[in-house]
């Protein structure tokens, strides 16, 4: 219930915001109090509205673990679980970690060929930004690791190649030295863990 007090108050909606304007003084509403009262509204509600539009910094987004986008794939290696891009199609593949930042300890891009396949592929650190190992997987086993791969020197142009000991069907990309610190090794079987 609204009780009139006998003084001209109006709410003002503006956006998701209310702005009540109250007159000047209690005497009856004439053309200049009228024009005195938007005057004032004015004067009382742009500062509001400016300051309620102002661009909020975004909260920083949490690093509580690897559950961000795109690395969503929980996969188990070894004794580990870490989360995992998975990627499938050539033009994924051929883009891999390139011009990314560092992933955080517990993610990584798992480069995956349909079961059964017999690939080779040569992997070289073009446009990386930092260091990776490479864990070379077949059925689901570790057959090979190549530890420590460092990211290009400026300017660096002739980029070696790294291929994994044998054929295999899947490859994960994981930060420099977790490997060693996972206590990660040949023979270790891996998972993609369901959803």
């Amino acid at each position: 219930m609204h009780q009139n007090l006998g003084m001209e108050t109006g709410a003002h909606p503006i956006g998701s915001l209310f702005l009540i304007s109250l007159p000047l003084g209690p005497s009856p509403a004439s053309r200049y109090n009228k024009y005195m009262n938007k005057k004032i509204f004015v004067i009382i509600a742009v500062p509001f509205l400016a300051a309620s539009c102002r661009a909020q910094p975004s909260p920083a987004p949490s690093v509580s673990t690897a559950m961000t986008a795109p690395y969503t794939q929980a996969m188990s290696i070894g004794n580990q679980t870490i989360f995992v891009q998975v990627v499938t199609t050539d033009r994924d593949m051929q883009q891999g970690l390139s011009g990314r930042d560092p992933l955080l300890d517990d993610q990584g891009m798992l480069f995956a060929w349909p079961k059964g396949s017999q690939k080779n592929p040569g992997f070289w650190m073009k446009e990386m930004k930092f260091d990776l190992d490479l864990i070379w997987i077949k059925d689901e086993k570790i057959i090979g690791i190549t530890a420590n791969v460092t990211k290009p020197s400026p300017g660096q142009n002739n980029l070696p190649s790294h291929f994994p000991p044998s054929p295999v069907d899947s490859i994960l990309e994981v930060n420099a030295g977790w490997g060693e610190r996972n206590r990660v090794k040949i023979g270790d079987t891996t998972e993609l863990i369901q959803k």
